[in-house]
């Protein structure tokens, strides 16, 4: 299998091992997490709750140790969900891995951050079972076994996963992919001049994971002035297509080969003149804005000479 197969088969395979406490705990993959919470939670791959305890899981099944940046989006985005979830005790994270954490700066944000890093699998089953193994030991259960139905349908649909063939375009999208990495440095500039690697990171994550979604709402917020606006066009005419072709996959595969490509309709692009009034607008209300900050300045100026 490949990796966005294995991917996904680890992703069930956890999920699924929680099929005996499927009424009383609450496990919740990345996808309905963020439509559920927001963007803000991409980077993590499951939430687990049994009353007030919680757990926040990132996987990564790599031949590779994983990645600072990728360790840093995980803590970021724990972080991020715990602050929706004021009523919820602090949560346990744990970074789940095919290879162990072993890079100095990487070991000092699992400590800092008291994250666990469980890692050092032969095979996804083995992943998975260790897992829920740590997980009823924080809740305080009885790691119950999966009853002969529960690992039917395991097998079913891992049989189902393993079955699907690789679609010619993901090759193409891989391609248009790293094409696009390329370009988001530049990007990053003309909002910023500089190129923040805290802010650079993270969008190279949602790239390498196919998550345009995310893509999408970082430079969402970045629109509202000339040069946002400028930048938000180049986004479209370079995500647009790419996410067309996953979707494409998607429906002629019959599987979410991308499960993070939504990301609206492709709408109509706006026209040269809906640009041109757009533009003006955005500049008459920065003018706007300078006038008040002006006026307020020499009023307190003059109140000071008071």
């Amino acid at each position: 299998m490949n990796a966005s197969q294995l991917g996904r088969l680890l992703e069930h395979r956890i999920t699924g091992r929680f099929a005996p406490y499927k009424d009383r705990i609450e496990i919740i993959e990345e996808t309905s997490l963020t439509q559920a919470y927001g963007t803000c939670c991409f980077g993590i791959d499951h939430f687990i709750r049994f009353g007030t305890k919680q757990i926040h899981v990132q996987e990564k099944w790599e031949a590779t140790a994983p990645k600072l940046r990728d360790l840093r989006h995980f803590v970021v985005a724990s972080n991020a969900l715990q602050d929706k979830l004021p009523l919820l005790e602090q949560p346990l994270r744990i970074f789940l891995s095919k290879r162990r954490i072993n890079a100095p700066e990487s070991l000092f944000v699992l400590e800092a951050s008291k994250t666990e890093n469980l890692a050092e699998f032969d095979n996804i089953e083995a992943a998975a079972e260790e897992l829920f193994q740590r997980c009823c030991r924080h809740f305080g259960l009885e790691p119950l076994s999966l009853s002969p139905e529960d690992v039917a349908a395991l097998e079913s649909a891992d049989l189902e996963i393993a079955a699907v063939p690789r679609h010619p375009l993901q090759d193409l999208i891989s391609e248009e992919l790293q094409n696009f990495s390329q370009k988001i440095p530049q990007m990053l500039e003309q909002l910023y001049s500089r190129v923040d690697p805290d802010t650079l990171s993270p969008l190279q994550d949602y790239i390498s994971n196919s998550n345009l979604g995310a893509i999408i709402a970082f430079f969402k917020t970045k629109r509202d002035t000339p040069t946002g606006y400028d930048v938000w066009l180049s986004l479209l005419r370079e995500i647009r297509p790419i996410q067309v072709k996953m979707e494409q996959v998607n429906t002629e595969t019959g599987h979410r080969i991308y499960p993070k490509s939504r990301i609206g309709p492709p709408a109509l692009y706006p026209t040269e003149e809906e640009i041109a009034a757009t533009k003006l607008r955005m500049t008459s209300r920065g003018q706007r804005w300078r006038r008040r900050a002006l006026v307020t300045v020499i009023k307190q100026e003059s109140d000071g000479d008071n």
